[in-house]
């Protein structure tokens, strides 16, 4: 599996992936109705994707998954912070979580 910045070819793909994700959650123990903000808006993954912050996990040359990345500056140190949005409704990229 390998990660690369999202392509704009693929958020329709991606939001539907987080639509599925996020709305299962409750199978698992989520809150029904406790999403992360604009988890199903395709303008805002757009956006996302156009400032380099959208991410798409592919294997075997299928789009997998896919993560938003922020960077915050705490002082002088910095952090890396993912938010993860899709896992692969085939469960096979659960492997590597």
């Amino acid at each position: 599996m390998y990660i690369i910045k999202a392509e704009q070819n693929q958020i329709d793909n991606i939001v539907g992936m987080s639509v599925r994700a996020f709305e299962t959650d409750i199978n698992c123990g989520g809150k029904k109705g406790d999403y992360p903000p604009e988890y199903d808006s395709i303008e805002w993954h757009r956006k996302m994707a156009e400032e380099g912050r959208l991410f798409q996990a592919i294997e075997d040359e299928k789009l997998v998954g896919a993560a938003i990345f922020f960077l915050i500056q705490v002082a002088r140190a910095y952090i890396l912070v993912g938010f993860s949005l899709t896992v692969s409704i085939t469960g096979k990229a659960m492997e590597y979580f």
